[in-house]
């Protein structure tokens, strides 16, 4: 089988396959396994770091999402694809890894993606609901200190503006992009305001129509 893409922004959570113990690992796919239909990424995320013990929820769920093409055909072979995996990643990320480590990455794969079912319908329905639409993903906020510098370099009198670069990664067309931002305090109070809105608006709506609509997220 043909070395499958891993993009290095999903190798960290890999590495969390790879060493996850036998409970840990049962606690996943019992997770999987019943989880709700349509259940928000960030609770997904969350739970997952209450099985590890650890913030790296966030890291394993965008792995795990990254497979969901290739458990979509119905005649797909579990064994197969996680083989593949292992074998790509290992090939892709330039570690040297063992064969212990290769089988019991395959092994781990392979349990996570025989209980994908609800997770895989619970991409489709994101999908369709935001279908032809950029999907944000995650961001990032930095904030930068720019000095001016006088004409006289060494005089320490100097002064200087606060920046913040923001970077969002958004899905487009099951390509993941980024778009980076820089703003400034009055930039930050104008997000935030309209965030708070929208935030808002959206308890308004889902109070005023929970008798008649079954929101998914």
């Amino acid at each position: 089988m043909a070395t499958i893409s891993i993009p290095e922004r999903v190798y960290p959570g890999f590495m969390i396959i790879s060493e996850l113990d036998n409970s840990q690992l049962n606690k996943i796919v019992d997770y999987l396994n019943t989880m709700v239909i349509g259940e928000q990424f960030d609770i997904v995320a969350e739970n997952f770091n209450i099985i590890l013990n650890n913030s790296n929820g966030s890291d394993l769920l965008k792995t795990i999402i990254s497979f969901s093409k290739l458990v979509d055909p119905e005649d797909v072979n579990y064994q197969d694809i996680s083989n593949n995996l292992a074998e790509s990643f290992i090939e892709l990320s330039g570690i040297e890894k063992n064969l212990k480590f290769k089988e019991n990455l395959s092994s781990n794969l392979f349990k996570i993606l025989t209980s994908y079912n609800s997770l895989k319908n619970t991409i489709k329905l994101r999908e369709l609901a935001s279908e032809n639409e950029n999907n944000f993903g995650d961001f990032k906020l930095l904030t930068d200190i720019r000095l001016i510098f006088n004409d006289e370099i060494e005089n320490k009198n100097r002064s200087a503006v606060i920046l913040h670069k923001l970077t969002i990664e958004y899905q487009k067309d099951m390509d993941i992009k980024e778009l980076h931002l820089t703003l400034d305090l009055s930039d930050l109070n104008k997000l935030k305001s309209e965030i708070e809105k929208a935030i808002l608006k959206d308890q308004i709506i889902r109070e005023d129509y929970k008798e008649n609509l079954n929101f998914i997220s």
